[in-house]
């Protein structure tokens, strides 16, 4: 029998899911452990899936002529890292 593909979103719901049971601490240590090993294996799935997303992203830019073409779409930093353009400042010994 065929697996059936699971979507981001279901993966999503169920990394929720998963990060509730752990929140509420009533877990023994070994069920604790399996579900952080679930959740391990979900974020790496819904990062992949995003990473693909926006790999198909495009930006549409208007040419000198008037024309319009597409380009990939740079990404976008998250808050706090530092761009091509800033330096990260130095952290304390």
């Amino acid at each position: 029998m065929a697996k059936k593909k699971v979507t981001f979103e279901q993966a999503l719901k169920e990394l929720e899911g998963v990060v509730d049971r752990m929140e509420t601490g009533d877990l023994p240590l070994e069920q604790c452990l399996e579900q952080y090993e679930k959740g391990v294996l979900l974020a790496q799935f819904c990062a992949k899936e995003l990473d693909a997303a926006e790999k198909r992203i495009e930006k549409l830019r208007r040419k000198e002529d008037g024309s319009f073409a597409t380009e990939p779409l740079e990404a976008v930093d998250a808050p706090g890292e530092a761009t091509d353009d800033e330096e990260e400042a130095p952290t304390a010994p």
